[in-house]
């Protein structure tokens, strides 16, 4: 993932990448989605029951299975299908307000607000939908988000993520994609992230940052010198 690192010369910019579940948010995103959604007669008592437990593991442990992300990520993309975009928008600025907002990590949202007073761009990275990624990233003042994108038809969800979750690798590929159109030069960039999954875009930046991390991450960290928040 080294070679992903963008060398042009002509680069103006530099950027700092913020994952977002336990990381720039205390817990997961989709709880809050998902009890958001229960709240409004969008999901059943069994399947907010699940997002709970979920919740209840990756606070506890501070780690979640390596399959969650495109899990619950399937399971999301299949329930709003034929959903009007426009309704869903609606709902997850709402959620935002009552729920995301206040589980915020103040330290970490600190560390963002000094990156943009230093003149660089600040981005939201996440599995979750890249809806949420993009109304979070307005609503905090931040550059813009990048997250999974689920297929719109006609103004619907099809219930396809055709591109797939933005995990893993394909969480680093698409940050190097929008640092090349963006002209951001990764090498002088920082990422945040709390978890082992992300370490293909720590290593795609000049500077990464391990925030809470977990048993491997902080194991990674330690061996290569990388700074470890513990907000």
């Amino acid at each position: 993932m080294d070679k992903l690192i963008n060398s042009r010369s002509n680069l103006t910019c530099s950027a700092a990448f913020f994952d977002l579940d336990n990381t720039l948010l205390r817990g997961s995103s989709l709880f809050h989605l998902g009890w958001g959604g229960f709240k409004r007669g969008m999901f059943s008592a069994r399947e907010a029951l699940r997002f709970s437990v979920a919740q209840l593991h990756f606070l506890v442990t501070g780690t979640e299975r390596e399959d969650a992300p495109e899990t619950w990520g399937n399971f999301a993309a299949a329930f709003v299908k034929g959903a009007e975009v426009a309704e869903l928008v609606r709902i997850g600025r709402e959620i935002i307000d009552e729920s995301i907002k206040p589980a915020l990590r103040s330290p970490v949202l600190e560390t963002a607000r000094r990156h943009l007073s230093a003149g660089e761009e600040v981005w939201i990275v996440t599995a979750s939908p890249h809806e949420l990624s993009q109304m979070l990233a307005e609503i905090l003042g931040f550059t813009g988000g990048i997250g999974t994108r689920a297929e719109v038809i006609a103004g619907r969800y099809t219930g396809r993520i055709p591109a797939g979750i933005l995990h893993g690798p394909l969480k680093a590929e698409a940050v190097v994609a929008m640092a090349d159109e963006r002209g951001i030069d990764l090498t002088k960039s920082s990422a945040y992230s709390d978890s082992i999954n992300d370490l293909p875009m720590l290593r795609a930046v000049g500077f990464p940052q391990a925030v809470a991390p977990d048993r491997e991450l902080a194991r990674v960290a330690r061996r290569h010198g990388w700074p470890v928040h513990h907000p």
